[in-house]
Formats: structure tokens, C-alpha cells, sequence
């Protein structure tokens, strides 16, 4: 009679870490998944950044040409 409650227990036991394994698993594909959408949108923010430099290099970089031949 111990030993068959002891199997049921240890199996209940069991069946339990899966279940926590398994809320676990839940919760860090959840944030997984958000951190994902956060890496997205900082590298689209990011891309957004270095267009915005390169223009503005290739503006100065008119200037120069520009009004440098003035100063000369």
C-alpha cells in the first residue's frame, strides 16, 4: 500500500513539473516574442537614424563644395 502511494505521488509530482514546465515555457515565449518586436522596432529606428546622417553628411558635404571654393 506505501509503495503504490508513493508511485502516485511521484507521479503526481511529475505531472505537476510539467505543468510548471510548460507555464514556463508560456511565459518566456511571451516575452521572447515581445523582445522580438522591440529588437524590430529599434533597428527600424535605428535605420531611420543612419538615413537621416547620411543626408545630412551629403548636405554638408554640398555646402563644402559649395562655399568652399569661396573662401579660398
Amino acid at each position: 500500500m506505501l509503495l503504490s502511494k508513493y508511485i502516485l505521488d511521484k507521479k503526481n509530482g511529475a505531472n505537476d513539473t510539467i505543468v510548471l514546465l510548460r507555464e514556463n515555457y508560456a511565459e518566456l515565449s511571451e516575452k521572447y516574442d515581445k523582445l522580438e518586436a522591440e529588437n524590430k522596432e529599434l533597428r527600424e529606428q535605428i535605420s531611420t537614424l543612419m538615413a537621416t546622417i547620411n543626408m545630412l553628411e551629403k548636405s554638408l558635404d554640398d555646402c563644402r563644395n559649395k562655399w568652399g571654393d569661396t573662401y579660398e
